[in-house]
């Protein structure tokens, strides 16, 4: 039999491997030719090699394994009675590296054993490590990853014989995996075992990673008979579980889940998804409200799902208790809850983001701990450490034993005192908590200061801190246990640099874990995660940074630090107010460090290098639950903290969050910044090559800066906490989309029909415009006023590259693209009878053809066109129109010339901005022709121009390269103030129409000389899904009531109709802005500095003395609508005779024949009639004629040189003097006009004066400017 070796041996009747010690026991080799007792055969089987020993019962022999000449081990295997015997040897996993092995086995006197085929070596070559951790409790554990893609998640499958039963990704976080291999990615994975092996009965399980058996780890071998979990304790009855999902969405499962019957333990549950686990998590977080329904309340649970579970479909999701696999209910009882995901994860995006060096650093040890000098003994302590305490003298005992056990302040003087001085402050305790204190007397330099009743946090500390004697205040909870000395490593940091505001520390804090707890990290510092609570829009809220058990990693920079354990500089504290009273329980700590950094410019650390134990759960809720019944309940108390820090740092928060997720430096947020490409179908089926286009600049994102990159389809609705959308279409309307985070950022990418996309009514929301080509760049600027960066369409220079394996046939002239029915230019001038035979068609469309069909090769998958191109020598490409005119290359430029192609392309302008005039283009049969003909008979001179084209696409033309454009693009929009300007006009298609569009078109134009980006909204776009990225609202306030954002800076431009705005409107906002002096002053008696007076104003560059003004007007002329009112000052003047023309609409049947000019001029025409002599008459509504609002057009004419006589309003003279007159009544009004008719010169002398004043006092940049003061005022940097 082909393959056995017939050897003899003492019997063992084993199969084991050995260490070397196992060799003292000679086995002694038979001859070849001996009486034949032992079969060896053997074959590689996985990571595995397997094989048989057959022959005489108890015959053995010792097998040494090698790879090439290196030995992996040895085992002695032995034949029995009962048949051939099994046995297997784990190759080594260093071995599974991608490389070939040359895996052989000889027996100890070095002969070969052939393996079943009779070959003496067997080629191993495997890329996906694995490993089985556990198996207990109906989950299955273990990692798995794919050495050559790291990055990508393996696909696991339980398999239940030759049956798949269940898959899952290797997905989930593994650090001590990462930690192992050095790798990045999350390669954890865990399957619950369906309910249906539970039967008592035999079965196969094997897992498989990516087709590969999966092995076990020490005890986690796969059983073959299953049984309920637990029920082999038959003293123990399955255990029942209870619990709730309350919440469920695209991003996050929350709810609760206890065993009643061992409340103590926690739950361990599974998040299934589509039947699928994609991850399991401990339901064993504190929450109070779950103290009575659970006992301890440690039995909460967060579950943050993973953006690989995006794919734009409705997902069934189910949360299991792993114990015995109850599904907990959610809100309406079911235990299937359907969740929309709409966004797409394409593959190539799975694992988790690399933090490259100039990205984000989400957890990098920033500092090291500054040295600690010894204190010089004096007779005033170094530091104050501050206490609250209400009724809990246990803990109090506990931290004051933990003060003096770890010495804190250790070494100074005699007693620590010297260093370190504890004051208790005493909320009315009942208990022994002032015994407890006092007993320290003689350990501690301890004083009490005794409250009348349970005290603010705030209120409190900072009565402490007055008292305090200490340069340093080190505010700690009485629930802290000190687990090492940290005062003065904490000290040191604020003694040795003086930028550092306030230094916390780690904090573990304890979690049940059945008879015993255990400790975990719940604070390394506090950043801001996006959250909608309160009912409100999602906003940056403070969490803390905290982290399953991990080494210390030092000190970082940190936005904040809790107040359980924070050390402060006295007089910083004190400079700052100490912590604002308006808090109560709640938020104290952050708002102190946030006005620590945009107040005194301080930094905050954080140093995980000194921890405490931080029993939280004790006392979390005392304090609310023993408050004075003057004080809130706990929960209005806790979203009044939250309202109240939104109120003042939810802008400065965003943008911080945002810069900082761009650009990287300071880590705000945990999450990567999330991009979203909109394209024609988020599908790894699409066809259309703006998908490509997008996946590839997507990957090179992710690879440079470690963002989180998803796609959308092109009627995307929801954009599920985007941060940054780039829109490659120009057909989407961006208000409709709604989802986005704090700080969205809209980018449109214009890679073709350019004019399109201007015209689109979307085009002036985005914040970043980018343009394929420079002509495009120049067509924007001239015709929208605004700037587009350059950003080409490149190439992946990974995926294009001469080394690619070509297609199985080699064309010399290769096409890819569709066929839509749109004519092909460039294919119809190619001379077939001369090329056709060398000419191959790729892409949709072309079946059935009448021309092309006979060329067609097929459609190509997008990875397969590299190989298309590495074939071929050279690649036509045939530009659209759409592209073409825009001087727009194609992607099949960059990733034909970057595979070794010659392309040859009908875009002859793009052909020469991107490379200078190198790149062979044609516009006519014959150019093309001749082209084709010189190249592929001059081989030589094709190479070489190949070699100089892809030289310049590998040097400027990579995606790698486009990546930190687009990032620079979107830090500079971070970094500006977006502001929305909010209009009431009900119908944006009649804006012109409006003098509130135009107003605010001038306001605008003066913001963005400013550095703003500005946007105008009317009345139906007030709330769309853009305006999510908006740092700034001013509301012109007309006839409709705008409701505040929560999450941007608030103003209010009063400009008109006083009597309709009430004072809890005006409250609402952060600043208002009053069109008349004497109104803000009465406003200001009621809401302080808050208001301010702003005139209205004029924009001069559409107001000016005109060149060509409108001839033959009358003596005089009026402008405004009728509005189905009486005015007062038209009537007057037709009463006095006056021959005034009316320029307006709604006059029909109100005046006589021939009054009426136009209904309607266009604003930026009205210059010509107000600068053509006529006198204007002005008039106001009556609220703002006795509130003092002058009418806006007052400016306008004036900066055109009119002539204007108006209605009284309160306060003209004290803005115009007596430059304007006022009249009352047709006879004062004729004589007026008289008057003025009669003097030219002196009204022209009048006119002049009032003009230079108009544009030095009262123009949009002039009040543009005040507004920019307000912002800065709300937004410094944090």
């Amino acid at each position: 039999m082909g393959g056995g070796v017939r050897l003899a041996a003492r019997m063992t009747g084993v199969i084991d491997i050995l260490d070397e010690d196992d060799l003292a026991s000679p086995v002694r080799a038979v001859p070849y030719d001996a009486q034949p007792s032992l079969d060896l055969r053997w074959a590689l089987d996985g990571v595995c090699v397997a094989g048989t020993a057959a022959g005489v019962s108890g015959t053995s022999a010792i097998l040494a394994v090698y790879d090439g000449d290196t030995l992996l081990g040895r085992l002695r295997v032995a034949a029995r009675d009962e048949g051939p015997t099994q046995w297997r040897f784990v190759l080594p996993m260093p071995l599974v590296d991608g490389n070939d092995h040359a895996i052989h086995i000889r027996l100890a006197d070095g002969q070969a054993v052939a393996a079943r085929d009779g070959a003496v070596f067997s080629t191993f070559r495997q890329t996906v490590r694995s490993t089985i951790d556990t198996c207990e409790d109906g989950v299955i554990t273990g990692w798995a990853y794919d050495v050559v893609r790291p990055g990508e998640a393996v696909e696991i499958g339980l398999y239940d014989g030759a049956a798949l039963i269940a898959t899952a990704r290797a997905a989930l976080p593994r650090p001590d995996v990462n930690a192992h291999f050095g790798i990045p990615g999350h390669h954890g994975f865990a399957i619950v075992l369906p309910r249906r092996l539970f039967d008592g009965r035999e079965h196969a399980l094997r897992l498989t990673a990516d087709g590969t058996e999966v092995l076990s780890a020490g005890n986690a071998a796969l059983p073959q008979r299953l049984s309920p979990p637990r029920s082999a304790f038959a003293s123990r009855p399955a255990p029942s579980f209870t619990g709730r999902v309350e919440a469920a969405d695209c991003h996050a499962v929350r709810g609760w889940a206890v065993n009643p019957d061992v409340s103590g333990r926690p739950v361990e549950i599974g998040i299934v998804v589509d039947g699928h686990v994609a991850m399991v998590v401990t339901a064993d977080a504190y929450r109070s409200d779950l103290v009575a329904a659970t006992g301890s309340g440690f039995h909460g649970f967060t579950a943050f799902l993973p953006s690989h579970l995006m794919n734009g479909a409705m997902r069934e999701i189910e949360v299991r208790c792993i114990g015995d696999g109850t599904s907990l209910p959610g809100a309406d009882g079911a235990t299937a809850i359907h969740v929309d995901f709409p966004l797409v994860d394409l593959p190539g995006q799975v694992g988790p983001p690399s933090h490259q060096a100039d990205g984000p650093p989400l957890d990098r040890p920033a500092r090291r701990a500054p040295p600690i000098r010894p204190w010089r003994k004096r007779r005033r302590p170094r530091v104050s450490m501050i206490v609250l305490n209400r009724n809990g003298a246990p803990l109090l005992e506990g931290l004051l034993r933990s003060i003096v056990a770890t010495g804190q302040a250790e070494g100074q003087g005699e007693r620590q005192a010297d260093g370190v001085e504890v004051i208790v402050v005493d909320h009315a305790s009942s208990d022994e908590s002032r015994a407890a204190a006092a007993s320290f007397a003689g350990a501690l330099a301890l004083s009490v200061i005794a409250r009348d009743a349970n005290h603010s946090f705030s209120a409190s500390n900072n009565l402490a801190a007055h008292r305090a004697r200490g340069d340093f205040l080190f505010f700690v909870n009485n629930d802290i246990t000190f687990l090492e000395p940290c005062v003065r490593r904490l000290a040191a940091w604020l003694e040795t640099d003086a930028a550092i505001g306030a230094v916390g520390m780690r904090l573990w804090e304890p979690r049940p874990a059945g008879d015993r707890w255990r400790q975990q990290v719940h604070h390394d510092g506090i950043c801001v995660a996006v959250a909608k609570v309160d009912g409100a829009r999602a906003l940056y809220q403070p969490v803390e940074v905290s982290q399953e058990a991990v080494p210390a990693v030092g000190a970082r920079d940190v936005p904040a630090v809790t107040a359980a354990a924070m050390m402060v500089r006295r007089v910083d504290f004190l400079a700052l107010g100490g912590f604002d009273e308006g808090y109560v329980y709640g938020q104290e700590d952050v708002d102190l460090c946030l006005r620590l950094r945009g107040e005194l410019g301080r930094t905050v650390v954080c140093d995980s290098g000194v921890a405490a134990l931080h029993r939280r759960a004790a006392t979390r809720d005392v304090a609310r639950r023993d408050a004075p019944e003057a004080m809130m309940p706990v929960l209005a108390a806790q979203a009044a903290n939250r309202r109240l820090l939104a109120s003042r740092f939810a802008p400065r928060l965003r943008r911080a969050a945002l810069e900082a997720s761009i650009s990287g430096g300071l880590s705000w947020r945990r999450e990567p910044l999330r991009v979203v490409f909109i394209v024609t179908e988020a599908s790894d089926a699409a066809t259309a090559g703006d998908v490509f286009t997008a996946r590839e600049l997507g990957a090179a994102l992710r690879a440079s800066f470690g963002w989180d990159i998803l796609f959308a389809g092109y009627r995307i609705e929801a954009l599920a906490r985007a941060d940054v959308v780039v829109v490659m279409r120009h057909d989407v309307d961006l208000r409709g989309l709604s989802g986005g985070n704090p700080g969205l950022i809209t980018v449109a990418w214009m890679r073709n029909r350019v004019d399109e996309w201007m015209a689109s009514p979307s085009f002036q929301a985005y914040h970043v415009l980018l343009a394929s080509s420079r002509k495009a760049c120049r067509t924007i600027a001239a015709q929208t006023g605004r700037e587009a960066l350059l950003l080409p369409i490149a190439t992946n220079a990974a995926r294009f590259h001469p080394g690619r394996t070509p297609l199985d046939r080699r064309y010399d002239i290769v096409f890819t693209g569709n066929h839509w029915g749109a004519p092909r230019t460039a294919l119809d001038q190619i001379d077939l009878d001369r090329f056709g035979s060398t000419l191959a068609i790729f892409g949709h469309g072309w079946k059935g053809h009448p021309r092309w069909g006979a060329y067609w090769q097929g459609a190509l998958a997008y990875d397969e066109v590299a190989r298309a191109y590495a074939g071929a020598r050279l690649v036509i490409d045939d530009s659209h129109p759409v592209t073409r005119d825009w001087a727009s290359l194609n992607s099949r430029v960059f990733d034909a010339l970057a595979a070794g192609a010659l392309v040859l392309t009908n875009c002859v302008e793009g052909a020469a901005e991107m490379f200078d005039g190198l790149l062979p283009s044609f516009t006519t049969r014959r150019e093309l022709n001749d082209l084709i003909a010189r190249y592929l008979s001059g081989e030589d001179e094709r190479l070489a121009l190949v070699a100089r084209l892809r030289a310049h696409v590998m040097r400027a033309h990579c995606y790698e390269h486009r990546a930190p454009v687009l990032r620079a693009a979107l830090a500079a929009v971070a970094q500006r103030y977006r502001v929305a300007i909010k209009i009431a006009v009900p119908d944006p298609a009649q804006c012109e129409l409006w003098g509130d569009w135009h107003f605010a078109k001038g306001l605008g134009k003066a913001l963005e000389r400013c550095g703003c980006q500005v946007r105008i909204d009317c009345l139906p776009d007030w709330s769309c899904g853009v305006a999510a990225g908006d740092d700034v609202n001013i509301v012109l306030r007309g006839l409709s009531r705008f409701q505040p954002a929560p999450g941007a800076v608030n103003l209010m431009w009063l400009i008109s109709h006083p009597d309709q705005v009430d004072d809890d409107e005006l409250a609402a906002f952060d600043h208002v802005f009053v069109a008349s002096p004497s109104y803000a002053d009465k406003l200001a008696t009621r809401h302080g500095d808050r208001v301010s007076a702003l005139l209205q104003c004029t924009d001069p560059e559409v107001f000016h003395p005109a060149l060509a003004p409108v001839g033959d007007l009358p003596e005089a002329l009026f402008v405004g609508n009728s509005r189905g009112v009486d005015r007062p000052m038209l009537r007057d003047a037709l009463a006095a005779g006056i021959d005034c023309a009316v320029i307006g609409d709604g006059w029909d049947g109100l005046l006589p024949p021939g009054r009426v000019l136009t209904p309607h001029v266009p604003n930026r025409e009205l210059f010509r009639y107000y600068g053509a002599g006529s006198i204007l008459v002005a008039d106001h509504w009556p609220d703002m004629a006795r509130e003092g609002f002058i009418a806006n057009r007052i400016f306008d004419a004036l900066a055109c040189g009119a002539t204007v006589v108006s209605d009284a309003v309160a306060g003209l003279e004290a803005v115009f003097g007596d430059a304007i007159p006022v009249c009352s009544g047709p006879d004062h009004l004729a004589a007026t006009i008289a008057a003025l008719r009669a003097a030219p010169e002196a009204r022209q002398a009048r006119a002049e004066q009032l003009r230079e004043t108009i544009r030095n006092e009262h123009s949009f940049d002039i009040r543009a400017r005040r507004i920019i003061e307000a912002i800065q005022e709300r937004l410094m940097p944090l």
